[in-house]
């Protein structure tokens, strides 16, 4: 099974937090989209639905309850952005086209974005969410 960040350049920031349970890329949270000329490159930060079964040592000191991903795409190209509003909840996807064109695609009911790129660096941190927090105790 080809699990979605396997096409990152550092695939195990992501895998030795998860192990074989994916980060699940359907009806994320989104928190932050960032363009720059540099690269050129876009940054996603968003919220994954599922939380690792095994935490770092640090996240469950501080009682962290949701796990954040933020993908970092470079030399995109052909990017397409519409929409986007305060909350904004999508399905996140990736596709090779080709040995060196990624596609990255985020649909969701207010937003959409889509754009080529040819290579991506993921990272994961943890926080509290209070209102995960509250129905949890």
């Amino acid at each position: 099974l080809l699990m979605w960040y396997s096409i990152a350049i550092n695939p195990k920031s992501i895998s030795s937090l998860f192990g074989e349970e994916e980060p699940c890329l359907e009806g994320v949270n989104i928190f932050k989209v960032i363009l720059e000329y540099n690269g050129p490159s876009f940054t996603i930060i968003f919220d994954v639905n599922n939380y690792p079964k095994n935490p770092p040592e640090k996240w469950k000191r501080q009682n962290f309850n949701k796990a954040q991903i933020t993908v970092q795409l470079w030399d995109i190209e052909e990017v397409i952005i519409e929409g986007w509003y305060t909350v904004n909840t999508a399905n996140i996807s990736f596709e090779r086209l080709n040995h060196q064109e990624l596609i990255f695609k985020l649909i969701g009911s207010d937003c959409r974005m889509n754009m080529k790129f040819q290579w991506m660096q993921v990272n994961a941190t943890g926080y509290t969410n209070d209102e995960v927090f509250k129905a949890l105790t």
